[in-house]
């Protein structure tokens, strides 16, 4: 994926049901990252991901920290190597 500037991260969602159904496994991967390799997973199978921003607010209310997420990107399917 490419890079976002404005963002602090990115969360990958992926499943072996193309419509995300159980079972979804997530990760969230910081802005330094463009890539992030999956392990344990069987080879000759499919996978379909999606991707997506997110952003640390800190509420000045109470001052904790929260992320506020985008979009999520279009499934793309992979064959696991």
């Amino acid at each position: 994926w490419k890079k976002n500037k404005k963002a602090d991260g990115y969360q990958i969602k992926y499943s072996k049901n193309k419509k995300f159904k159980k079972p979804v496994k997530y990760i969230k991967v910081n802005k330094t990252n463009v890539k992030k390799v999956l392990k344990k997973l069987k080879s000759g199978k499919m996978l379909y991901v999606k991707i997506r921003t997110y952003k640390n607010i800190k509420n000045p209310a109470n001052g904790k920290t929260t992320a506020v997420y985008g979009k999520w990107s279009k499934a793309k399917m992979i064959r696991i190597k």
